[in-house]
């Protein structure tokens, strides 16, 4: 039988945890241990005809999620590609029509509550 490491044994309880408290919440949660999880988890839970935007997230992108949705045949758009101008003001009000808004939250309260703070409006925009 092996041992869980300390660390890797309070993550799993934390998840749990936080997985409990989001279903009072409504919100269905997942806990996946590593990033290769965490990449196919989502890619598994996104049909490829959906259309799939995002707001800023280095989650998103450490976890290669973004070059995966350009490069899988997903309809995705990224408003952070555009560098400037119409192009980016229409990136990022297309994003408010998507079937699936990806972002990543500030802080998650131990209670389950999100916390997020935005800066252009997308994430409070597609939180509903």
């Amino acid at each position: 039988m092996e041992i869980a490491k300390p660390m890797e044994h309070y993550n799993n309880l934390l998840a749990m945890k936080l997985i409990k408290e989001f279903e009072k919440r409504n919100i269905e949660g997942f806990y996946c241990k590593t990033k290769e999880e965490a990449l196919k988890k989502v890619l598994d839970m996104i049909p490829k005809d959906n259309f799939v935007s995002c707001g800023g997230s280095l989650t998103l992108q450490e976890i290669g999620l973004k070059v995966a949705l350009k490069n899988g045949g997903y309809n995705f758009v990224d408003p952070a590609e555009p560098q400037g101008g119409k192009e980016k003001e229409n990136a990022a009000r297309n994003a408010l029509l998507a079937d699936y808004f990806l972002m990543s939250s500030n802080a998650i309260a131990a209670t389950g509550e999100l916390v997020n703070i935005d800066g252009i409006g997308n994430r409070v925009a597609n939180s509903y």
